[in-house]
């Protein structure tokens, strides 16, 4: 198995929204108009799925794979998965990113189906 960590996208668009953030009522006005997230869901703006490539390059890890998502965001993919490995491990390859739109959905579908799986008595599905 090999280990992931979660982390923030955000700072993907860091130079564009932090230039929208500087002007409260632009900043209103577009999430109004639904351009804009309104709950960013405490995500740091100093992290995104390149960033965390290089750390890992950086010390000795590589990125397997990174998995960019919407983390209950309509449009923001300021989510990000990645798995990591040794440098110099067998199962070292190039990264391989993909932004999955649909991740929320597809985890809300697992949790379902999971209940048909589960040996837990009595345990239905919500």
């Amino acid at each position: 198995m090999l280990p992931f960590i979660h982390h923030s996208n955000l700072g993907e668009y860091d130079g564009t929204y932090s230039r929208v953030r500087k002007n409260p009522k632009l900043e209103d006005l577009l999430i109004r108009l639904g351009m804009l997230e309104k709950n960013l869901h405490w995500r740091d703006f100093s992290v995104d799925a390149k960033k965390v490539e290089r750390f890992a390059e950086e010390n000795g890890l590589r990125c397997l794979g990174q998995e960019i998502i919407p983390w209950g965001t309509k449009r923001m993919f300021i989510d990000c998965i990645s798995t990591i490995a040794k440098n110099h491990s067998s199962v070292t390859r190039g990264n391989r990113i993909f932004r999955n739109r649909r991740f929320m959905e597809e985890a809300q579908y697992q949790l379902l189906l999971s209940h048909l799986y589960n040996s837990v008595k009595n345990q239905a599905p919500n």
